[in-house]
């Protein structure tokens, strides 16, 4: 992995580009921080969703809505905050994902989120708040490019 981010990184330095493919949560997502030019565009497919049907899965599910029922909270109510761990675990990993990239106030890139789920306010508003106010939409390709394209002359310009 280390020669890796080696070879990534002298690309970034005498070509001026590279490309990187991660998953996340995965060796490259974790503990490697791509500040300022080591990244400048993440391209997110989807949502890392936990496999609801492995037995670790199911049983997590039942011990938080074993716990929550103990203290007296209704079993909809259980059953909801249960299922929503998954999601919440699910955008915690992409919410550290990007923060690989975005390291300082003055880091920047650009996050393009492919996944109609993310066009919803319950998903959304689990990014964190500076990624959420700067949230974009787009669902045809020629308008994510124009947008993608605006986002990086504009930065070219500051």
């Amino acid at each position: 992995m280390e020669e890796t981010i080696r070879e990534y990184a002298s690309a970034i330095t005498t070509d001026s580009a590279a490309i990187l493919f991660s998953v996340i949560s995965g060796k490259l997502s974790e503990g490697i921080n791509f500040s300022d030019d080591l990244c400048r565009l993440i391209l997110l497919i989807g949502i890392p969703y936990p496999n609801y049907h492995t037995p670790e899965y199911k049983a997590r599910q039942t011990y938080i809505q074993e716990s929550l029922l103990t203290r007296g909270i209704p079993i909809d109510e259980a059953r909801k905050k249960a299922t929503e761990g998954g999601e919440d675990s699910a955008l915690r990993a992409v919410n550290q994902a990007i923060g690989r990239a975005v390291r300082h106030q003055n880091d920047w890139a650009c996050i393009i989120l492919v996944d109609s789920r993310w066009s919803g306010e319950r998903v959304r508003g689990k990014l964190a708040g500076w990624l959420r106010e700067s949230v974009s939409g787009g669902t045809a390709f020629g308008e994510v490019v124009g947008k993608v394209g605006g986002f990086f002359r504009e930065k070219k310009r500051a």
